[in-house]
């Protein structure tokens, strides 16, 4: 059963397809919606797959809602600094073929788990 969503509520999102114009999500329970390009940031964004995959989890303020079908619009952009969350936006920024570079994703994924599994209510 969906969550009753409103418009401005901040919700956790999972990415599950990314083309030029906008990353496409599904929330927790289902609802499928979109980021358009424009809604991610302040600034020109050249290639959105560089910044979201398949995948990533987002925190996300919704913008509006469908009536008949229940399409979220939302916007990463228009979430305070000290709100926002991405899984990943952080880590691939700066990565090279280099293995040391994966040293803090070793260090940090069980970490990450941990506090997806307690933002998801599984333990």
């Amino acid at each position: 059963m969906p969550k009753n969503y409103k418009v401005d509520d901040l919700i956790y999102v999972t990415i599950t397809q990314v083309k030029p114009y906008a990353a496409f999500f599904v929330t927790d329970d289902n609802v499928k919606g979109m980021v358009h390009v424009s809604e991610l940031s302040d600034s020109f964004i050249k290639d959105i797959d560089k910044i979201l995959i398949p995948g990533d989890v987002i925190k996300v303020k919704i913008l509006k809602i469908d009536d008949t079908d229940g399409f979220i619009r939302a916007s990463y952009k228009q979430i305070d600094d000290k709100d926002k969350f991405s899984s990943h936006i952080n880590i691939r920024h700066g990565l090279n073929e280099d293995e040391k570079e994966f040293e803090p994703l070793a260090r940090n994924i069980q970490t990450w788990i941990d506090k997806t599994i307690k933002r998801k209510g599984l333990k």
